[in-house]
């Protein structure tokens, strides 16, 4: 904007200083591996397009673009690993439902057109240290790409700009459909909606009933990879005196995901871990497994060491259970919750997909 109005005005002063603003703001925002600090994957589409309005905008105006912007070419890749084999962005952050962006010539031009066109990536497995670990069973080589499942683990640093408390989470889809889900965004509006969608208990982690919830970060202390699996470990200590950690076994082979949460805390309480599902899953309680009940593209979720399971869907005191695939919308979904004392507590999620 800045640049225009001197543009206008004849004013090469404010032309520097609209240059000089960007190029600041371009060391700050993307990394050198080209992700946003918005922690949120619709933000992270939104600065790659912004910035690349920036660079047109210099390149008319005459102005030599700022070392900085050479990060932006490596956003797309990023973009490319947060789609969905549906060809749609996952909804971590204040992120909506939506298309993604196919830039030509990356590997988001790829996962946006479902393997039609673009670079084919070659690999199934990507950790970004800056909070971000994308897999998946393949990108359409094996079976068709709709059909290969892939999840999300969030990690880092605390809760900033666009993004939402959920350091540990999980996402996970698979055979066609979401099956793990991040519930998105509803509002900016201060409150009590707010407040959930962007708290613990809208995401797929664990949480400590009646006690508050510090921004805190969720570092990732063990990491390991092979041709068989993806093993990941995190630690959340923003409860006092609590410490969770969260262990992530997926086999690249087979498609399925072993979760393992080990919770310590200063005396004996209830810990509440929490799946949140779409609004069509069905789910059905057995046994303390839950199973949805879709025509394609199914889940199970199985507690290895059991615990008080149940769905809550649509609550509105407390709120719980809901998804907004849409800026400005809520739609009553049900969430899996399984309550354990954390007498040397471990919970164990096996959820083949």
């Amino acid at each position: 904007g800045l640049m225009d109005i001197a543009w206008v005005l004849v004013r090469d002063d404010w032309m520097r200083t609209a240059r000089t603003r960007i190029a600041r703001l371009v060391i700050d925002s993307v990394s050198e591996d080209g992700v946003s600090n918005e922690q949120s994957v619709g933000y992270a589409r939104y600065n790659y397009l912004r910035y690349l309005d920036a660079a047109d905008r210099m390149d008319a105006y005459d102005l030599v673009p700022p070392a900085g912007l050479d990060r932006i070419p490596a956003m797309p890749t990023f973009l490319g690993w947060a789609t969905l084999p549906d060809g749609r962005y996952d909804t971590v952050g204040d992120t909506s439902r939506e298309e993604a962006l196919a830039v030509p010539g990356t590997i988001a031009e790829y996962a946006a057109t479902a393997g039609r066109s673009g670079p084919a990536p070659d690999a199934t497995v990507r950790r970004y240290d800056e909070g971000w670990l994308f897999g998946r069973t393949g990108w359409g080589t094996e079976r068709p790409i709709a059909q290969e499942v892939a999840w999300t683990f969030r990690f880092g640093p605390p809760r900033a700009f666009h993004g939402h408390e959920d350091g540990g989470s999980l996402t996970l889809y698979g055979h066609g459909a979401r099956l793990v889900v991040d519930p998105g965004r509803a509002t900016y509006n201060r409150g009590p909606w707010y407040d959930w969608f962007t708290g613990r208990t809208a995401h797929n982690v664990v949480v400590a009933p009646g006690l508050e919830w510090h921004r805190s970060s969720t570092p990732l202390v063990a990491y390991a990879e092979d041709a068989r699996r993806v093993d990941a470990r995190i630690r959340s200590t923003g409860y006092d005196g609590v410490r969770i950690e969260r262990r992530l076994l997926f086999s690249r082979s087979l498609g399925y995901l072993v979760v393992e949460d080990r919770v310590r805390s200063g005396r004996p309480r209830p810990f509440d871990q929490l799946w949140h599902l779409p609004e069509d899953a069905a789910p059905v309680i057995a046994a303390g497994d839950v199973t949805t009940a879709r025509a394609d593209g199914n889940l199970l979720v199985r507690s290895l060491l059991g615990g008080d399971a149940r769905t809550i869907a649509g609550s509105l005191d407390p709120i719980q259970g809901w998804v907004a695939w849409r800026y400005g919308e809520r739609i009553a979904a049900p969430d899996r919750k399984s309550t354990r004392l954390n007498s040397s507590h471990v919970a164990l999620s096996r959820m083949p997909s």
